[in-house]
């Protein structure tokens, strides 16, 4: 869902590169991970691949500010990865 939200807040479509939530996730949890995310929320419908980037396919509300949402994003992924190890 965070991912969601950044993608909300970064005008519904950019490439991949430009989401710091997916590069945070990329980061800790690997690249097979993020990949796992993206092709869920592609199977999902919320999102859609085009020409390289990521669009949301659904609108998604936005409820913070960016910075606060990668504070969130990053304490949630540091979390994931202290309990995988």
């Amino acid at each position: 869902m965070l991912l969601l939200e950044e993608l909300s807040i970064r005008s519904g479509c950019v490439k991949p590169r430009f989401l710091k939530v997916l590069r945070m996730v990329t980061f800790w949890l690997g690249e097979e991970y993020a990949r796992h995310i993206i092709d869920r929320l592609v199977a999902g419908g919320y999102v859609k691949k085009s020409e390289g980037r990521l669009c949301l396919a659904k609108e998604y509300p936005r409820r913070r500010s960016l910075s606060s949402l990668l504070r969130e994003a990053e304490q949630f992924i540091k979390q994931l990865f202290l309990n995988r190890y």
